[in-house]
């Protein structure tokens, strides 16, 4: 598959799946998603994988907002990375994608968090 990686437009990606070593808990993404609002989609937060951090990250999505992706960004810093793929490809250095579906997420978690006391 094409993609633009380190302004090589004509490089070749390739998809490997990963388990994150960490990631978001229910706890943090809960009060997000009520906070923001209804989200529609789906969003990635691409970055790039350093030293087991995320760098570099942009979100991006057809019908994301600016609350949507500022939400994704703040996330961002509570993912680790593995140090290889499923595959065993390694991930240091690489681009790395966290996939939202803003739809399950406000459907999840909506309905714990929209009432609680703050």
């Amino acid at each position: 598959m094409p993609c633009d990686f380190d302004n090589r437009t004509a490089a070749q990606c390739a998809v490997h799946g990963l388990s994150w070593k960490t990631m978001p808990t229910v706890g943090l993404f809960g009060p997000l998603a009520a906070a923001i609002g209804p989200e529609n989609g789906l969003a990635n937060l691409q970055c790039t994988a350093k030293a087991g951090k995320l760098i570099d990250c942009r979100a991006m999505g057809d019908s994301l907002t600016q609350a949507g992706r500022d939400a994704m960004l703040s996330l961002a810093p509570r993912y680790a990375p593995p140090e290889r793929t499923w595959n065993g490809q390694k991930v240091d250095g690489r681009q790395v994608i966290a996939i939202f579906d803003w739809a399950a997420l406000n459907a999840t978690y909506a309905p714990l968090y929209n009432d609680a006391p703050n």
